[in-house]
């Protein structure tokens, strides 16, 4: 990802199950805004709320026309994540394999 405080704001964003919610949905194509409020037992203050965050973490973005505002999921920011999940993966990855040789070469030195 581009910077630290972009990183923060998306995994922020991530962290609240409506807002992983109102991911999903858009995941389907763009939703209105009261579309998405209708999925919870919520106001559409709160709703509208979680939504700007989700904005500012460059998740979402919306469009408005007429008097009805659409969100839409924002694809190149998933492809940002998914590269920057895929690179820790790897890390962890590797270094679970280095564990498992090191077991493996303890439990061979014990035999």
């Amino acid at each position: 990802m581009e910077s630290e405080k972009k990183l923060n704001q998306v995994f922020f964003a991530l962290a609240d199950h409506k807002r992983r919610i109102i991911l999903n949905l858009l995941a389907e194509g763009p939703v209105t805004v009261t579309d998405l409020a209708s999925h919870f037992d919520a106001t559409l203050a709160t709703i509208s709320k979680n939504i700007t965050l989700l904005e500012k973490a460059d998740l979402l973005y919306k469009v408005k026309k007429g008097r009805t505002v659409y969100c839409h999921m924002n694809h190149d920011t998933w492809l940002e994540v998914a590269t920057y999940v895929s690179g820790v993966a790897h890390f962890w990855q590797s270094r679970l394999n280095d564990l498992e040789q090191y077991v493996h070469d303890m439990t061979e030195k014990k035999l």
